[in-house]
């Protein structure tokens, strides 16, 4: 049967942070300098021979870096129990005791599975696929070159809980998930987790369920679907140019003057200034390198916006020391993504607050 250490490929090596290739490098007993990938390829040449210690290290990130995540689950309530025995059973080799990489030329839009490795129990493990995303074009002199781009896709399933997590941006995740749910012939599709919905979809509320700070906040201003008019933004320009005159000069009376004309009053008597002068824009940012909940143009703009998406920063412990890490959670995707890089544990962390529902 695969180990986890029988599915991991120079690339996913590659990803890890130079600071943690060098540490495996030392670990092993070999030269640590260089570029990461001068130091990947240094690991993956003595891999076969690499210590549990230096191993341990390696395989708490090596499948997860900084990537995105998307749940999946049954659109029923039926049980994911018996998933692997489909997977073996719709294919024609075990991709839990064997490794098939395609040539490149057999790789197609289509994820496919290659490999796959248990954690403890048949119920619970990781597979991957690999599918072709695109080409790239290079130039030698007056010669082009085409190559096919692959990505390698993690998933982690957990059947007993029910959990399908596949470790790749939205688009992505959705054809691995269409994939898996073709192969094991499944007549109930699988349909993507609201990561959010245990918390109505409030950011802020995910982020006190991670102990965590929220620090970044991107929406669309309340109303914006609206068509925002012409005598609308004279209105605006009115206002902001009447604070910047009585500013300059103090002179209270011009001020008032300015803001009591007729037409700019008949706008604000059914919008609200702050409604106005938002709807204006596409989209709204706002960021802090801490929490940004208390600061006082966070709290009055907040109740203006439709938030799109949210960053947090939260602590895990991991072997006795405290690691902050930052999460970006997509609203309208019901994804995470990391913003650094993660480990297993960390993920642990986030999937036990999502896996609530």
């Amino acid at each position: 049967m695969n180990s986890v250490k029988d599915i991991i490929f120079p690339q996913d090596i590659n990803r890890l942070p130079n600071r943690s290739l060098r540490e495996i490098c030392t670990d092993i007993g070999i030269d640590s300098t260089g570029s990461s990938g001068v130091l990947t390829n240094k690991i993956w040449s003595n891999y076969a021979r690499i210590p549990q210690e230096a191993f341990d290290k390696l395989k708490e990130q090596a499948l997860v870096g900084n990537t995105s995540l998307a749940w999946f689950h049954l659109s029923t309530n039926e049980s994911l129990v018996g998933t692997k025995d489909k997977i073996v059973a719709g294919m024609n080799f075990d991709p839990f005791s064997e490794v098939r990489i395609p040539n490149e030329n057999e790789i197609t839009s289509e994820p496919k599975i290659i490999c796959g490795a248990t954690l403890g129990n048949d119920k619970l493990y990781y597979l991957r696929f690999i599918h072709s995303t695109g080409t790239t074009t290079s130039y030698f002199a007056n010669t082009q070159h085409v190559r096919s781009r692959q990505e390698i896709t993690t998933v982690y399933i957990d059947e007993e809980e029910g959990i399908v997590e596949i470790r790749s941006n939205s688009t992505n995740a959705r054809k691995v998930a269409s994939s898996l749910a073709i192969l094991i012939q499944q007549q109930i599709a699988f349909e993507q987790t609201d990561a959010l919905a245990p918390y109505g979809h409030a950011v802020e509320r995910f982020a006190d369920a991670l102990d965590g700070q929220l620090i970044d906040t991107v929406g669309r201003p309340e109303g914006s679907d609206t068509e925002f008019k012409e005598e609308e933004g004279e209105s605006i320009v009115n206002v902001l140019s009447a604070l910047d005159d009585y500013f300059n000069d103090k002179d209270i009376n011009a001020l008032e003057s300015k803001l009591n004309h007729e037409e700019l009053n008949e706008v604000l008597s059914s919008t609200p200034f702050t409604t106005l002068l938002l709807s204006g824009l596409e989209t709204v940012g706002l960021g802090s390198i801490r929490e940004l909940r208390g600061l006082p143009l966070y709290d009055y703009i907040e109740p203006y916006i439709q938030k799109q998406n949210g960053s947090i920063l939260f602590d895990v412990v991991e072997n006795g020391v405290v690691q902050e890490y930052s999460i970006k959670v997509g609203i309208k995707t019901k994804t995470v993504k990391f913003n650094t890089p993660a480990t297993e544990k960390a993920l642990d962390f986030v999937r036990e607050k999502i896996a609530t529902i």
